[in-house]
């Protein structure tokens, strides 16, 4: 237990947006008064735009959504 509240998790690979990394670094916090208050306050980060932001254009859910069909 001492281990898990006093080592540094290992970086979260770069590739994942900043805002969703600030996010899971404050949920795994040590110190509960630096973490999110409830469930709800964790959703609306979710489903803040900034959060999932993979550029200032788009989002994960714009590079995660299927391509519509080409035409011939």
């Amino acid at each position: 237990f001492m281990r898990q509240v006093s080592t540094t998790p290992p970086a979260l690979m770069p590739a994942i947006p900043a805002g969703l990394r600030t996010l899971v670094t404050e949920l795994i916090d040590p110190d509960p008064q630096k973490r999110p208050a409830d469930a709800k306050v964790v959703r609306d980060r979710l489903l803040a735009p900034t959060t999932l932001a993979v550029s200032d254009t788009r989002t994960v859910r714009d590079v995660l959504a299927p391509s519509p069909p080409k035409s011939r």
